[in-house]
């Protein structure tokens, strides 16, 4: 069993279907490179064959879970157990049942969830809008891809909604950049003293860091994947903008990734940070 309980395979449910792909890329992960398949399927109490139906992305099926529990307590020493664990349970298509205590941050309720959707909205028209005006001022021709995978999941007990697209450049590198949406839901502030406001944001740029750390952990074991990736986490909230910052500035990552921090309102960039890389090289911001 996992030491970490801060994952309680009871409160997930199959909710969506199975992205096939991406257990694939979790898996590998978990396996890590100094073992093969056949070593970790026994170590996993799996036939040969099923784990490499699951490392080529050809099940059809979502897993038990615990198998997916047997795979991240297996999983490579460098990869956080905990981690690995909800991105299998995602890629399953399984998420967390709903709590019963709905109200935790004093998030307000149904309003709010339809307030979010429409800022989730705004969001994406206004970086599409400011990203293909950008590019296209500098000769360069532009395609946007929406929603690429299962998205405009609902994060209510977390705090924020969230959204995905790409853009395809051609000509450009890198040639694809995709841009991760998170809108804010609003917060009783009335409620809450000033200094837990901003540890409710800190728990909030947490999971947003914990949605997207399957990014992270291909970046880590498979930049090659990456090449012609850059990823761009936006934000519509300064103080969750800040707190994201100070999660990742002591980071490094091998490919190109930003955070920038938008007005949907006034339909601005206000500002866009890198996440610095492991060669030390600055990438040209994406918006001036």
């Amino acid at each position: 069993m996992l030491d970490n309980d801060s994952v309680n395979l009871e409160d997930y449910e199959l909710t969506r279907t199975l992205d096939s792909d991406r257990l694939a890329h979790a898996f590998n992960i978990a396996r890590g490179n100094d073992r093969t398949t056949d070593q970790f399927a026994k170590e996993i109490g799996l036939s040969q064959s099923k784990c490499s139906r699951i490392r080529n992305g050809n099940i059809t099926r979502p897993l038990k879970k615990d198998v997916l529990e047997r795979i991240a307590e297996h999983a490579d020493p460098s990869v956080p157990k905990e981690t690995i664990l909800l991105q299998l349970l995602k890629a399953n298509g399984m998420t967390e049942k709903p709590k019963d205590d709905a109200t935790l941050y004093n998030y307000q309720d149904l309003t709010s969830h339809f307030d979010a959707e429409f800022e989730l909205m705004s969001l994406s028209g206004t970086v599409k809008e400011t990203v293909a005006m950008s590019l296209l001022g500098k000769g360069y021709a532009v395609k946007v891809i929406d929603h690429i995978e299962d998205t405009n999941d609902s994060h209510i007990e977390s705090g924020f909604m969230n959204n995905l697209f790409v853009v395809q450049i051609m000509g450009h590198k890198p040639e694809e950049i995709q841009f991760h949406i998170y809108a804010t839901l609003p917060i009783n502030k009335a409620e809450w003293p000033d200094e837990d406001i901003d540890e409710i944001y800190d728990f909030e740029a947490t999971e947003v860091l914990r949605h997207v750390a399957i990014n992270f952990l291909v970046d880590s074991w498979e930049p090659e994947r990456y090449m012609d990736t850059r990823h761009i986490y936006v934000l519509n909230d300064k103080k969750l903008y800040s707190s994201y910052k100070k999660l990742l500035e002591t980071k490094t990552v091998n490919g190109e990734m930003s955070v920038i921090l938008v007005d949907s309102v006034n339909k601005t960039v206000e500002e866009e940070w890198q996440i610095p890389r492991k060669t030390g090289e600055v990438v040209e911001p994406l918006f001036k």
